[in-house]
């Protein structure tokens, strides 16, 4: 561009710290910048949360604080992008302190936590076992007028389901799906997870069906959850629970897993010496 007599204006070095940012090299980024100061180029908050988030997410967490300090330091006002980048490196580095700080600071600038703020700040709640606050801020988005998105759920239902709150985290699954938040298939494998973790089989199965009749396609860790809670057990409850839901729709559905899941109850069964075994798994669901 500039052999050719052009000179780049600020949306061109932006696009190229932006370029910089994806491909992951945080230092020619800063290089840029650092260009653009001594050309009398003022870099904005686009090009200081960009390179912001590129040191967050290669895990410099220092390095993005000091460029965050540079940049309020020349009277830039962060916005909730460039908050949100530090809060979530704050949080996978594990500085709770400073995550819940630049949180306040965000309120007290007048800049106004998104659901990815609020998404972020739930799922470190969870982690740290303080669900009943976690379920709080969600209360609060919504009578902020800030919606829960699916992350935000789910986030709050692996929190209910690593304490054994497994009713809880079915509320939460429900008020999902009453509040026209789509439930993706982490939604539903976290519970039956769960289920399956604290031996409720019946009911891991039963939303097994759910889900599979009604939401996302399962994946190999819904199937894994369910033959490892199976492996788990002593009753021969479950493998009825799930021929009776299956029964009535599996004759249309070839999905191969559902019948090697389907051959591995059976063959459980049969080793437990509570049931009779066929290697034909797809005649089994549908007798």
């Amino acid at each position: 561009m500039v052999r050719e007599g052009y000179e780049p204006d600020l949306i061109s070095y932006n696009t190229i710290v932006n370029g910089f940012g994806k491909i992951g090299d945080t230092s020619g980024a800063i290089k840029l910048l650092r260009n653009m100061e001594q050309k009398g180029f003022q870099p904005n908050i686009v090009t200081y949360s960009t390179i912001i988030d590129s040191f967050c997410k290669d895990k410099l967490v220092t390095d993005a604080l000091n460029l965050f300090s540079e940049m309020t330091g020349k009277g830039i006002s962060p916005n909730v992008v460039t908050y949100n980048s530090l809060i979530h490196a704050m949080f996978n580095s594990g500085q709770w302190k400073e995550h819940i700080t630049l949180l306040n600071e965000m309120l007290v600038n007048n800049c106004k936590p998104d659901v990815v703020s609020y998404s972020i700040l739930v799922g470190a709640l969870c982690k740290e076992e303080r669900v009943s606050e976690a379920h709080d801020i969600v209360e609060r988005m919504t009578q902020q007028g800030v919606d829960p998105n699916t992350i935000t759920y789910n986030e709050l239902m692996d929190g209910y389901c690593l304490q054994g709150k497994m009713d809880e985290a079915r509320k939460i699954l429900n008020l999902m799906i009453i509040s026209d938040c789509v439930p993706d298939v982490y939604s539903y494998t976290v519970i039956i997870n769960g289920y399956c973790k604290y031996k409720r089989i019946d009911e891991a199965i039963e939303l097994f069906c759910e889900m599979y009749q009604n939401g996302p396609v399962p994946n190999s860790v819904t199937y894994n959850a369910l033959i490892n809670g199976m492996s788990q057990i002593e009753t021969f409850s479950c493998t009825r629970t799930f021929r009776r839901n299956v029964c009535s729709w599996a004759s249309t559905r070839h999905d191969y897993l559902l019948y090697f899941t389907a051959w591995f109850m059976q063959a459980w069964s049969y080793l437990q010496g509570i049931g009779t075994f066929s290697s034909d798994a797809e005649q089994w669901v549908k007798t």
